[in-house]
């Protein structure tokens, strides 16, 4: 007798037995390493962004002016600490690149969406214009603090301080969120 040739029904189940294992296991191997892409694409946006914040609080500050208006400070700070926490407000009077005029910029955390935001607004606009708002990334805690010539660290100023304005020196800027704080020393050049 003859056989014919072709696979027997439990070479052909033991094949999709063998298939699903391998499947099944390539999958797990694949879930893990995609998990692990996600987590360091989160890691390299939050980085990005951090560059990014601190390119522009150094560009900032380094346009930070003075007015012929006396009544304008040139920097206000105001603190807000809240336990771990800090709801600083930063709000610094600068010449920005490519506008004519001075401007008023404004670092703050937005609450609700917990961002770190940036306004800006013409120095001599109107009430009621709108600021130009940057929301960088996600921020639990902002926490500003002014160096003066004496070499201490203000948490709060601003002209009616009876300081005069060649006083501050540098402004230190710390961004936290759950993971990690970042903080960066940016000198004052009026």
């Amino acid at each position: 007798m003859k056989r014919e040739a072709g696979f027997t029904l439990i070479e052909v189940l033991l094949a999709m037995a063998l298939f699903a294992l391998i499947t099944a296991v390539a999958y797990g191997a694949l879930a893990i390493g995609g998990d692990g892409f996600q987590q360091l694409q989160a890691e390299r946006d939050r980085l990005e962004s951090e560059q990014w914040l601190a390119r522009q609080l150094r560009q900032d500050i380094s346009g930070v002016t003075h007015s012929q208006n006396r009544a304008w400070s040139p920097v206000a700070l105001t603190s807000d600490p809240r336990g771990e926490n800090h709801f600083d407000q930063l709000t610094i009077l600068v010449q920005e690149p490519g506008q004519v005029g001075l401007t008023w910029v404004r670092y703050a955390i937005d609450e609700e969406a917990m961002q770190l935001v940036r306004e800006s607004v013409p120095a001599l606009a109107r009430s009621g214009f709108e600021p130009i708002a940057w929301n960088f990334a996600n921020i639990q805690s902002l926490d500003v603090a002014l160096l003066n010539k004496q070499g201490e660290w203000l948490e709060r100023w601003d002209e009616q301080s009876g300081m005069a304005r060649d006083q501050l020196v540098a402004v230190r800027v710390r961004v936290g969120d759950a993971k990690h704080t970042r903080e960066w020393n940016i000198p004052i050049a009026y």
